[in-house]
């Protein structure tokens, strides 16, 4: 005498379920993957959230641009964002998403009921190979062009890419603060135990006035404190994390990934 349905209220749009029963992918380089989607109200795009599956030999770390292209008559048109080339990014969960920011160049929708494509351009003859849910059937939504025009996908299933909207998520993009010069050491890196040590940068002697951030793969600050050269990882489960130190009086900046392997 029940019925329940349960409703997700998020940051993002989704079509997929959040598991991937096969992996979806092109060749060769040069092939467009587009997504379609349709919103609602106004708003603006900052990121999307894209789970490559792991595959034998590393074949699927093969750099592409994320993109995003504005509505042709059902089709996709022109593209109104790309990104330098990046590389899959996985992670030690199954299923689990990364998060691709857009970086300052956001993408704003000003208008109601606007049609927008997001996916990527392949860099490279091999597959790149991204989740599917055969759960879900969104083949009308999906598009390719491997010959110079946009046809829709024959295969039943669900890309699993998710674009994500609303506020600003992070207070600056994490693809900038790992490409510094200012790399700090971390001991032991991946890190293994409960605790890790951060090693000051050499020309950073005042220790009081430095603070340690560690943000999760999605931006999410995981911890915030005064530095201090050892600090435990207990509440940390597997996977990436940026470490930042910061001199607040300087404004001097420095950054390095934390992988976590396991803690105890």
């Amino acid at each position: 005498d029940t019925l329940t349905r349960m409703q997700i209220l998020s940051n993002y749009y989704a079509y997929d379920d959040g598991t991937a029963e096969a992996g979806y992918g092109l060749t060769p380089a040069g092939a467009q993957l587009a997504y379609r989607f349709t919103l609602n109200e106004p708003d603006t795009l900052r990121a999307v959230k894209m789970f490559f599956n792991k595959t034998w030999h590393n074949g699927n770390e093969q750099y592409f641009r994320l993109t995003v292209w504005d509505d042709n008559n059902g089709k996709p048109g022109n593209i109104i964002y790309t990104s330098k080339p990046i590389l899959p990014e996985f992670t030690e969960s199954l299923n689990e998403f990364t998060t691709y920011y857009i970086n300052d160049q956001y993408v704003a929708f000003t208008k109601k009921n606007t049609t927008f494509y997001v996916g990527w351009q392949q860099s490279t003859d091999e597959t790149l190979n991204i989740g599917y849910d055969f759960s879900n059937n969104n083949s009308e939504n999906i598009f390719y062009n491997t010959s110079g025009q946009w046809l829709n996908s024959d295969y039943t299933g669900s890309l699993m890419i998710r674009p994500v909207f609303g506020a600003k998520l992070v207070d600056y993009d994490i693809d900038d603060i790992t490409t510094k010069k200012s790399v700090i050491k971390i001991c032991p890196n991946p890190a293994n135990g409960n605790n890790i040590k951060i090693l000051l940068p050499d020309n950073e002697i005042n220790k009081e006035e430095m603070q340690t951030t560690i943000y999760g793969i999605t931006g999410r600050v995981i911890y915030k404190g005064k530095y201090k050269q050892q600090i435990s990882i207990k509440h940390l489960v597997k996977g990436i994390y940026i470490v930042v130190l910061s001199n607040t009086a300087t404004g001097s900046r420095y950054s390095n990934k934390l992988i976590v392997t396991n803690t105890y």
